[in-house]
């Protein structure tokens, strides 16, 4: 893996969005509903990472494995706060099932398809188009209650931050590794295109910690 000796601009304020919102999601954490500390969770620990996989790059040491983890973690903490939201039982043990069943397809790529030493090109862009399905219809469910108000509401925050991310990440995530053939500098400039987006659904879930939540 060739090395970094430039971190862009947008990575600076990538990361200090992702301090600001888990910062911000500890000292609400009383208030916080059992679904919105999963995802409390789930940040905290891919802040984590993140530092780990920057360490790492700007040592030249391979870091693409760390990705792969990241993926599985993201969805399952994704679907269980989603799921969380659908009153209907089969729905919700729908949903779970799809959980697992990513959980297998996960495997099987890392096992015959993708290599730790690349991006995993395929299981992250299948977990993005999933999100975003289930994002646009727990939009879509919410839109039909009639007292819902989108600012007020933290599950429309949550919504819109994983909507936008992931909607943005299918492509990148898709061609990375046909990205990688670049030099690491042309790279990591385009890279800091995610980064913006990653620093716009920061302020997104940082809404959610911020509203009003019913126990």
């Amino acid at each position: 893996m060739q090395e970094i000796t430039h971190i862009p601009f947008a990575a600076y304020i990538g990361a200090s969005s992702s301090i600001v919102v888990v910062a911000v999601g500890v000292w609400r954490y009383s208030a916080l509903r059992p679904e919105i500390k999963v995802l409390l969770g789930f940040l905290a620990l891919s802040l984590a990472l993140n530092a780990i996989s920057l360490y790492l790059a700007l040592r030249g040491i391979n870091n693409l494995w760390l990705y792969h983890i990241v993926t599985l973690l993201e969805f399952t903490a994704l679907v269980l706060v989603l799921s969380a939201w659908e009153k209907r039982q089969r729905r919700m043990f729908f949903f779970r099932l799809i959980a697992a069943g990513f959980f297998v397809v996960w495997l099987m790529a890392k096992i015959f398809v993708e290599s730790p030493r690349q991006f995993d090109s395929y299981s992250s862009s299948l977990s993005s188009v999933l999100l975003v399905g289930g994002s646009c219809y727990f939009l879509w469910m919410l839109s039909q209650e009639s007292l819902f108000k989108p600012h007020r509401d933290f599950r429309f925050w949550v919504l819109a931050a994983v909507l936008v991310d992931h909607s943005t990440r299918i492509l990148l995530y898709a061609l990375s590794n046909v990205i990688l053939i670049f030099p690491m500098e042309d790279v990591a400039k385009l890279w800091s295109y995610q980064w913006i987006v990653a620093t716009i659904a920061n302020g997104l879930f940082l809404g959610s910690f911020l509203c009003k939540q019913s126990q």
